[in-house]
Formats: structure tokens, C-alpha cells, sequence
């Protein structure tokens, strides 16, 4: 029994290759020491074996890989789970208490897991921006939950609802519930419209109220304008996305955003009378802790997720999904290239707003930049761009 036992874990281990076994590692969190999950080199065989050793699993009691199956929607794991069960047959007891299992909570917070985002700079850069681990370079969101449940125990209501409250909607109502009425509720008012009856694929588009009373305007703005001014490359990213609205000209007199929010005011890009553009950015910018912010002191102010896009345009959201995308080295690569001397750009958005303002990257005419970065071996930003 012991060698089929010991197959059944390597088999079910082998089901969560690379970086997938630092799920596992997040949903043991509960049943292994930070010691043994701290530890540099680790595998799901390490884990499960472990687990063996504490009597939390035994040939005759797999409940909690059978727990992990089920969450993760392994097809794999889940596989390897039944018929190892079948393999062990009336030798296998599920009819007394497990030994161990997956607790609601811990099935929770791995769904608000899944949903949380990497590909942008949103949830992951707010959670980085919030907790102050720049310096530490996380780059996946694994290994950050797993610094911060290490070293803060997210394991209080308190904290949790701190941690949540730097997300966007969707992980955010996974945690707290309390949200979900927030969002059937329609918070700020407008229309619930679902586009299949337009013509559209079936999803629900918002569309929110977008006047505000002049106070409420002003306090807006300052509030949009603080948080930005307050995130690394904040304001030289939203000129970036605004970059179809505010001429050249006007640049060298826009210092901060709330100038850059004053000269979208004198075009009446942005009022009292039309917030949408504040809509556009927050969901542009990925930075949906804004949005609790903004409802904090203004509660009528909308969830905006699912709010269409309607004042930035595709082609220039595209130049956003181009910023967003781009690594460190992309940004040396492009700055050696493009730059003699080097210009040491400090972020990807200070580089694309200097190859805007020279004409190399065109917001509407990108043919010649795509075909350059696909010759210099950036072919996949050069797929974000087309």
C-alpha cells in the first residue's frame, strides 16, 4: 500500500508543474509550518510529504487533495484522485472525520486569488503600492500573498478587508460580501442595460449616471488627482492616456494631475455635467482602490467595473495595453536603440510619452513602430499594438 500511495501523491503532485505548486503551497498554508513553505526549494511532493509525516493525509484519507482538485478545477488531479480511490477500494475510509481539509475560508480567499489581476498594473501594483513592497519585486501574485500572510497573518477581518479593499470588484466581492449589495443595488444610480438585445454577445454594460453636483466635482478631482500624484509614474501615466486631449503645447504647463485634470476642464473633456473620462481611467489604469477612495467621500460615485469605455479611444487603449506590458529590459532595449546617448528612461510610461512627443510612436499610424519591434525581437508587444 505504501508504494501506491506514494505513486498516487508524486502522480498528483506532477498535476500542478512550475508555478502552479505555489497554489498548492497557498492552500496548505493552513496545515504546514511558514517554515516548511518558506523553504527556497519545494515541490508538491516536498509538501504532500510533509503533510504525511504530520498525519494530515494517509492512504486511507485524502480528503484535502481531494479538496484541492475540486477548488483549483483540476481535470488531472481530480482524475488521479478517483482513481486512486478506486485502486484502494474498501481500504479507503471516508466515513469518519478527515484527517484534514480545505476550510471555507481558505476556499474563499484562492477563488479572490484567481481573479486577481497580474497582466496590468492593477491589483498587483496596488497591493505593492499599499503594503510598500516595491523594493522587495514581486512579480506574481503568489509570492506576494505568501510574504504577506507570512508576515502580517491575513488572518483577521480587519486585514482581510484591508487586503480586499486594494482590489477590483470582482476578487473584492469575493472577500466581502457586503459588496455584492453595493452591486445589485447599482451603486450611483444609472442603468443595468444587457447588450445581447443590442446586438452584443450578452454581458451587462453599465451605464452610470455621469453628473455631479460642483462640489462633489471639485472633490472628485482632488481626490483622483492625490492618488495618482501619490503612485510611482501615476501622473506621467495618465498623460500618456490623455495624450488625445491635451495639446503639446500645453505640456510644459501641466506640472501635476490636478493641472492635467483643469486642462481637460477647459476643453470640457472633463465637468460637473460628464465624468465619464474618470470612469475610463480608473478602469485604463487597473487602479480600483481609487474607486473606494473616491466612495468614501463621495458615496454616490459608481462601482465602475463593467462601465463601458467611451472617451479614450481604441487606438490609444492599445497604447495603454502597450505600457502595461512592458518589462525593465524592454525599456533598456527600446531606450539603446532608439537612443544615442541613452535617455535612462525611469519608467515604461516616460518612454512612451518621449516617443509619443517625437512621432515615433503615433497614436493612430503605429505601422512603422510595430515593424520595428517586430525586426528587433519585441514581437509580442508589437501584437498589442496591432
Amino acid at each position: 500500500m505504501g508504494d501506491r500511495f506514494r505513486d498516487f501523491c508524486q502522480e498528483f503532485s506532477n498535476a500542478y508543474p512550475g508555478d502552479a505548486v505555489k497554489e498548492l503551497r497557498f492552500l496548505l498554508h493552513d496545515h504546514l509550518s511558514v517554515g516548511v513553505l518558506a523553504e527556497e526549494h519545494y515541490s508538491g511532493m516536498t509538501l504532500f510529504n510533509e503533510l504525511q509525516n504530520k498525519g494530515s493525509i494517509a492512504y486511507n484519507d485524502v480528503t484535502i487533495m481531494s479538496d484541492i482538485a475540486y477548488v483549483t478545477e483540476n481535470v488531472a488531479a481530480k482524475a488521479s484522485v478517483k482513481k486512486y480511490k478506486e485502486s484502494v477500494g474498501k481500504q479507503y475510509d471516508d466515513s469518519g472525520p478527515c484527517k484534514a481539509s480545505l476550510s471555507l475560508q481558505r476556499k474563499t480567499l484562492y477563488e479572490a486569488m484567481i481573479a486577481i489581476t497580474e497582466n496590468t498594473r492593477g491589483d498587483l501594483h496596488n497591493l505593492i503600492q499599499f503594503y510598500r513592497l516595491k523594493a522587495l519585486g514581486f512579480t506574481n501574485k503568489w509570492d506576494l500573498v505568501f510574504h504577506l500572510e507570512k508576515e502580517l497573518e491575513l488572518n483577521t477581518q480587519k486585514k482581510l478587508a484591508e487586503f480586499a479593499r486594494q482590489l477590483h470588484k470582482g476578487p473584492r466581492t469575493t472577500l466581502l460580501g457586503e459588496e455584492d449589495q453595493g452591486a445589485s443595488a447599482n451603486v450611483g444610480g444609472g442603468e443595468l442595460v444587457d447588450d445581447q438585445a443590442q446586438g452584443g454577445c450578452g454581458k451587462i454594460v453599465r451605464h452610470p449616471k455621469t453628473q455631479m453636483d460642483e462640489d462633489d466635482f471639485q472633490l472628485l478631482k482632488m481626490t483622483v488627482s492625490d492618488y495618482y500624484d501619490a503612485i510611482t509614474d501615476g501622473f506621467i501615466m495618465l498623460m500618456v492616456l490623455f495624450g488625445d486631449y491635451v495639446p503639446k503645447s500645453k505640456h510644459k504647463s501641466i506640472k501635476n494631475t490636478i493641472s492635467l485634470l483643469n486642462a481637460l476642464g477647459t476643453s470640457n473633456d472633463l465637468s460637473s455635467n460628464n465624468i465619464c473620462i474618470i470612469f475610463d481611467t480608473i478602469n485604463l489604469t487597473g487602479h480600483y482602490a481609487l474607486e473606494s477612495k473616491i466612495q468614501k467621500s463621495i458615496p454616490s460615485f459608481p462601482n465602475v467595473s463593467g462601465i463601458e469605455i467611451k472617451q479614450i479611444s481604441s487606438n490609444r487603449q492599445k497604447i495603454m495595453s502597450f505600457g502595461m506590458g512592458i518589462g525593465e529590459s524592454d525599456v533598456a532595449k527600446i531606450d539603446g536603440l532608439k537612443n544615442n546617448p541613452l535617455k535612462n528612461y525611469e519608467s515604461s510610461w516616460s518612454m512612451i510619452y518621449d516617443l509619443e512627443c517625437r512621432e515615433i510612436i503615433k497614436v493612430n499610424d503605429n505601422q512603422k513602430f510595430i515593424a520595428y519591434l517586430t525586426r528587433v525581437g519585441l514581437s509580442r508587444l508589437a501584437e498589442v499594438l496591432k
